[in-house]
């Protein structure tokens, strides 16, 4: 095979050493291209497993455009698989705020509150005070 690409390789065994080099270099180079496709592969599917919970930036655009149904429908799910997933919580109180369902907004963000007392102050108090506002006001 060799003598054809290396005319110079005049003797059988230099020839035959090297077709055992270039077979070992091309056996080498198709494992590597095999690993290469496992460790993509299993990058892909890692990628899918944390896109499982890396919902905000679509939760925010979501919400945004009104599509308070489809992100109440996702987090409900979110949470039926992780029931103690903060962000979960926080996204569909968020959503049934914004929609303007107050019982169910205040349930989500007392229980977030419960859940993460760091997250308090920052996210659920603000929105525990003006659902009571309104709730006193649609009295």
């Amino acid at each position: 095979m060799l003598r054809y690409l290396c005319p110079q390789c005049s003797s059988i065994l230099e020839d035959a050493m090297l077709e055992q080099i270039v077979i070992a270099i091309l056996a080498l180079t198709l494992i590597n291209t095999v690993s290469l496709y496992r460790i993509r592969d299993d990058l892909r599917a890692l990628l899918k497993i944390n896109e499982k919970w890396a919902r905000k930036p679509q939760a925010e655009t979501d919400l945004d455009l009104g599509k308070y149904d489809e992100v109440i429908a996702r987090f409900l799910k979110g949470i039926n698989d992780n029931p103690r997933h903060a962000k979960a919580h926080w996204y569909l109180g968020k959503a049934y705020y914004d929609k303007g369902m107050w019982q169910e907004a205040k349930a989500q963000m007392e229980f977030l509150a419960r859940l993460n007392p760091s997250w308090r102050a920052e996210f659920a108090d603000p929105y525990l005070r003006e659902i009571e506002r309104r709730l006193k006001a649609s009295q």
